[in-house]
């Protein structure tokens, strides 16, 4: 199946890639009111999705979002299965991704950025765009908000622009 990239959808796939779910379904698990916002806007204005097919479940003080759509599910799959292929120049793409992945499971500690439970594969294409990683700790934090700067909802709720 060919898949017409969209900064949109690039994003979505990088959400998707935080989200545990084996389910049919797409969605975002977080506690920031802004990327909540930002995926229900997504849904309804951008995928047509109706309002009573997104659904929210709350735990723990984590909301769960999602909806479910199979074709879509296996667009973001795809996507995601194909990442290091896809994304290896700083496209609005690309950068629409990695704001994906950050969005769903950044977080700041200590002046620090980091991404919870990073795989290897978003290892190697953060490296190949010039940003290193130890563990899970951003280490080239000036070049990685260089990237997602302007398509990152998390970077302006933290207040993170250096």
């Amino acid at each position: 199946m060919k898949i017409k990239l969209t900064p949109t959808l690039c994003y979505l796939a990088g959400i998707q890639s935080r989200f545990n779910e084996e389910s049919g379904a797409v969605g975002i698990k977080t506690n920031i009111d802004a990327i909540e916002q930002h995926f229900i806007s997504i849904c309804l204005n951008e995928l047509g999705i109706e309002p009573n097919r997104i659904l929210i479940n709350e735990d723990g003080g984590i909301r769960h979002i999602f909806f479910y759509h199979s074709k879509l599910k296996r667009q973001l799959k795809q996507i995601m299965d194909n990442q290091n292929k896809l994304f290896r120049l700083p496209t609005n793409e690309t950068r629409s991704y990695i704001a994906g992945i950050f969005d769903g499971s950044g977080y700041t500690k200590d002046g620090y950025l980091f991404i919870h439970k990073i795989s290897r594969s978003d290892e190697l294409l953060l490296e190949s765009l010039t940003v290193h990683i130890k563990g899970t700790k951003i280490l080239s934090i000036k070049t990685f908000l260089s990237i997602i700067n302007g398509y990152s909802i998390l970077v302006n709720v933290l207040d993170i622009n250096k």
